[in-house]
């Protein structure tokens, strides 16, 4: 279910999506990253070295979560920067130096934000790949393993 949200956000996201709906997407992968952490164990890899196919699923949630969430810290620090500006320049406490200052610091986010972006259709490529998408159906314990429960067609145990 949370893999579904993840895609369908992920899908819709295109060049002109409000940050906003970048941080949605952000939060929606954080909570599939921590729930495949926290169940990683549950699912042995074939290989000991490489450990459990999740791992991999893992790694590409995080390098497309971390990238997000370097676009989101950018927009906040411009925000930021631009209301202090406001604020000290409204007060008149501003020089002018230190407008142009702030200027330079809001230019730099704006240019962390923009190569972010920028990096989002790549790394969404990498993860919305059959091979990844793959990694956690393959990893999810089968409803008819011994010691699970089944439903009947009611859906009530058996």
């Amino acid at each position: 279910m949370a893999q579904k949200r993840v895609l369908k956000a992920g899908r819709a996201v295109g060049p002109e999506t409000a940050p906003m709906g970048l941080h949605r997407l952000r939060i929606l992968m954080k909570r599939l990253r921590y729930t495949c952490e926290f169940f990683r164990e549950a699912f042995p890899g074939p290989d000991p070295d490489h450990g459990p196919p999740i791992g991999s699923y893992i790694k590409a949630l995080v390098r497309f979560q971390d990238c997000l969430g370097e676009h989101q810290d950018a927009m906040v620090a411009m925000a930021r920067i631009e209301t202090l500006a406001h604020e000290l320049v409204t007060g008149g406490s501003l020089p002018v130096e230190a407008l142009l200052d702030l200027g330079a610091f809001i230019q730099v986010q704006r240019e962390i934000a923009r190569e972010r972006r920028g990096k989002l259709a790549k790394l969404w490529a990498d993860f919305d790949r059959k091979a990844v998408r793959s990694l956690l159906p393959a990893a999810a314990p089968r409803r008819d393993e011994p010691g699970r429960r089944r439903e009947t067609s009611m859906g009530e145990p058996s």
